[in-house]
C-alpha cells in the first residue's frame, strides 16, 4: 500500500486523535480497505501508550472480539479514552499566563522590571 497512515502514540492530544481518525479514513478509502480489516489496519499504526491501551483492551475482551468491532466503535472507544487522558493532563502543561509569569521570574533582576512594565501577554 502506498498510502502512508499517521501513527498515533496516545499523548498528542485530542485534536491529533481526530486528525488520525481523518487520515485513517482517507487511507481506508484510497486503499479500498474492507470494513472487516479496518480495525486491524488502524491498530497497527498505534504506538507507545496508545498501543499499550489497545493491547490491554484486546486482552481484556479477547483478540477475536476486539477485532470484530467496527471502525466507528474503535473511534468511540479511543475518543473516550484519550479525551479523558487529555482532560487529566491539562494541569501538567502550564497555562499561558503562568508560563509568562514563570519566564519573567527567571529573568535577571535588571531585565525583569522592563519586561513587567511592558505587560507581556504571551512569549
Amino acid at each position: 500500500m502506498k498510502c502512508q497512515p499517521l501513527n498515533f502514540k496516545g499523548m498528542e492530544g485530542f485534536v491529533r486523535l481526530i486528525r488520525w481518525f481523518e487520515k485513517m479514513e482517507t487511507v481506508f478509502h484510497i486503499s479500498n480497505c474492507l470494513e472487516k480489516y479496518q480495525v486491524k489496519y488502524a491498530t497497527c499504526t498505534l504506538l507507545n501508550s496508545a498501543l499499550t491501551w489497545w493491547n490491554l483492551h484486546k486482552r481484556t475482551i479477547r483478540a477475536e472480539a476486539a477485532f470484530s468491532i467496527s471502525w466507528r466503535e474503535l473511534m468511540k472507544l479511543m475518543a473516550e479514552r484519550f479525551q479523558e487522558l487529555t482532560m487529566m493532563c491539562t494541569k501538567m502543561v502550564p497555562e499561558k499566563e503562568n508560563r509568562v509569569k514563570n519566564f519573567i521570574r527567571g529573568l535577571p533582576d535588571n531585565i525583569q522590571g522592563n519586561v513587567i512594565a511592558a505587560e507581556p501577554m504571551r512569549l
